[in-house]
């Protein structure tokens, strides 16, 4: 897109210079604007103004640069030097636009996209500064070896004097020198002659070099650090240049020079090129392929990538993996902690996700996604106190020259409603309310409000101000209408406080409709039910809870206490074992057993689940009364 534009502002301008400024004004500024939408598209598209000056002294005015006194009076004579002030104005302007947007900052990167950047040895940053460039062109002539992404192994920092590295960097700035100190005598010498078309030439192999070079400098290094060392995207304008020298190059040894082996030089240098494109497509066909190309020269970047691709297909072994050998080649990278964590909390592999999770805050502080996630598993665990520390630690995390401020702030807005849900589980609840009134205020513009406006509705209900709640169960429903939670909450609020039951009923049904595998929907449901006293209908919603999940312990507990309120106890003792089978060392369990027993005259059976009861909670004073009355019922 940015080359596209680029080259339009660049035909725009050679239309606009075709004869004197007020007659093609209308083309000048097409190639202004063009300039403008190039620079938004990408940032090296501002250097085609330079490039456009470079072509009216060169191509357009014919400015003999050997003599520099002569440059403006050529201006004059054609008229570009009113076309040469207004480049120069809009460049500044474009330029001064450029940073208001950024806010009078340079964009902010870490260390492993930009190594030397960050090197605090001056010697080592020229070094590799100076031979970055070279690679750059040994692409362009030998781009063999391509990847995607050339990280730190790719192109490591350069910390010594005498080295291959620095040979090569100092023999391509002698040639470029050579190039233009070359350009300057044979064009004195021509001027003499009075051969112009010689001069010509000269003068498009020059603004070729310079369509190489101009474009390029913004990601050099040399004005203010980029983050990366070396991009292929970068060289796409630069190497129109490459193809201008070439193809200038190429008409004199074959058209001048009368040598035509050149030309079938170039058709078979043509024909590998395409072999190597048609490759590099095969690689680029899908991610995986992708990834895996580049594992050579960038290997842990490659890996993340490759583990991502490998976890969004289900292939969690693979990806682990991935993983952990990126790890092995850079243990600092946040992002390959971060999301391996994610892989292994997935697999409620909790307390490795802990781990991981530390191990990305460590290397990246403010990385917020991070901290939320690992106070969730720290609830996953019940570890809430933890998992609370982590969210007050974490809410209140500078974005300041983040990438994504956006996303920082989702997350923060995360972090704060999960501070909240945990006060109010641990009944603290006006700090809890605390907590989502936050949420809500840092809450960015795209992020749904539904699930804060829902828990405030629970946590005033808590407090019994229910106008407050039914406010904000509204307030859920008015922003997400099929928002599931709020709908159950709401009908409950209906049922408990308003005593609307018609209408709650229609909620738990919608509800119902919009997730129909939601558990909880009929264990909620139920107990609606139950407080209705319809039995019968409470027992219809659990059992479906149970196809959905048959070995669910809320349920199983729900529906043998209906059984047991309708006084069915063979049914209510068949629920209750089912769930002492699964909590086997429960207390409360155990009490339930004994007290069906207990109603149903089993009194041995009663006897031996209050003992075993006994011995996990001996100070239960329920337990206890039952105990002191199947003791009483014996010695009668």
């Amino acid at each position: 897109g940015a080359a596209l534009i680029f080259l339009l502002s660049l035909i725009c301008y050679i239309k606009a210079s075709n004869g004197y400024f007020s007659k093609n004004i209308l083309w000048f500024c097409l190639s202004l604007l063009f300039s403008l939408l190039a620079m938004f598209t990408k940032e090296q598209g501002i250097t085609v103004l330079g490039l456009c000056i470079v072509l009216e002294i060169l191509i357009v005015s014919k400015c003999n640069i050997a003599q520099p006194s002569k440059v403006f009076e050529n201006l004059r004579t054609s008229g570009g030097h009113i076309r040469c002030l207004f480049l120069t104005i809009w460049s500044v302007a474009v330029l001064y636009l450029r940073f208001l947007i950024m806010q009078n900052t340079l964009p902010e990167f870490s260390n492993s996209d930009n190594p030397a950047a960050n090197d605090p040895n001056i010697l080592t940053r020229f070094f590799t500064f100076m031979y970055l460039p070279f690679c750059n062109l040994y692409l362009l002539f030998f781009p063999w070896q391509l990847s995607y992404d050339w990280s730190i192994e790719a192109i490591p920092l350069i910390e010594k004097l005498v080295c291959w590295e620095n040979v090569c960097s100092i023999l391509m700035y002698l040639s470029l020198i050579y190039i233009l100190w070359f350009y300057l005598r044979c064009f004195h010498l021509l001027l003499k002659n009075k051969n112009n078309q010689n001069v010509n030439i000269f003068d498009l192999m020059i603004f070729g070099l310079a369509v190489m070079i101009i474009p390029f400098l913004p990601a050099s290094n040399l004005f203010f650090y980029v983050g990366f060392i070396v991009a292929e995207r970068v060289l796409y304008i630069p190497s129109i240049g490459f193809c201008f020298l070439f193809v200038n190059g190429l008409y004199l040894m074959v058209h001048v020079k009368k040598q035509p082996r050149w030309l079938y030089a170039t058709v078979v240098l043509s024909l590998i090129f395409a072999l190597q494109t048609y490759q590099r497509n095969i690689a680029w066909k899908d991610e995986e392929n992708l990834y895996r190309s580049g594992l050579v020269l960038s290997p842990a970047k490659s890996y993340l990538n490759l583990g991502n691709v490998l976890n969004a297909r289900n292939k969690t072994k693979e990806a682990e993996q991935a993983y952990r050998t990126a790890l092995k080649f850079r243990s600092n990278m946040a992002d390959t902690h971060y999301n391996l964590g994610i892989l292994l909390q997935n697999e409620r592999r909790y307390k490795e996700a802990i781990y991981s999770y530390k191990e990305a805050i460590k290397y990246r502080p403010r990385l917020a996604t991070a901290h939320l996630n690992l106070g969730v598993t720290l609830m996953s665990l019940n570890l809430n106190h933890d998992a609370l520390k982590v969210f007050q630690n974490a809410s209140n995390l500078s974005d300041h020259g983040l990438k994504d401020p956006g996303n920082h702030a989702i997350s923060l807005t995360h972090i704060r409603y999960n501070a909240g849900r945990i006060l109010f589980n641990l009944r603290n609840t006006q700090d809890a309310i605390k907590w989502f009134n936050e949420a809500l205020a840092g809450m960015p513009d795209n992020y749904e409000p539904q699930s804060i406006f829902n828990m405030l509705g629970q946590a005033y209900s808590d407090l019994k101000k229910y106008k407050e709640a039914e406010y904000y169960f509204l307030k859920a429903l008015e922003f997400k209408g099929d928002h599931v939670p709020a709908l159950l909450t709401y009908a409950q609020h209906l049922v408990s406080v308003v005593k609307d039951y018609t209408k709650a009923e229609q909620h738990f049904k919608k509800a119902i409709f919009l997730d129909p595998d939601r558990v909880e929907s009929y264990q909620i449901y139920g107990r609606a039910l139950v407080s209705q006293s319809k039995f019968d209908e409470a027992l219809l919603a659990l059992k479906k809870a149970l196809q959905i999940l048959p070995r669910d312990e809320d349920s199983l507990s729900i529906i043998s206490s209906i059984y047991r309120e309708m006084k069915d106890y063979e049914n209510a003792l068949y629920y209750q074992l089912q769930l002492n089978d699964i909590k086997s060392n429960d207390a409360i369990a155990l009490l339930n057993l004994g007290a069906l027993y207990h109603l149903m005259g089993r009194l041995k059976d009663a006897k031996k689940s209050y003992a075993d009861a006994l011995k996990l909670d001996p100070t239960n004073p329920i337990l206890l009364e039952n105990i002191k009355k199947l003791e009483k019922i014996t010695r009668v």
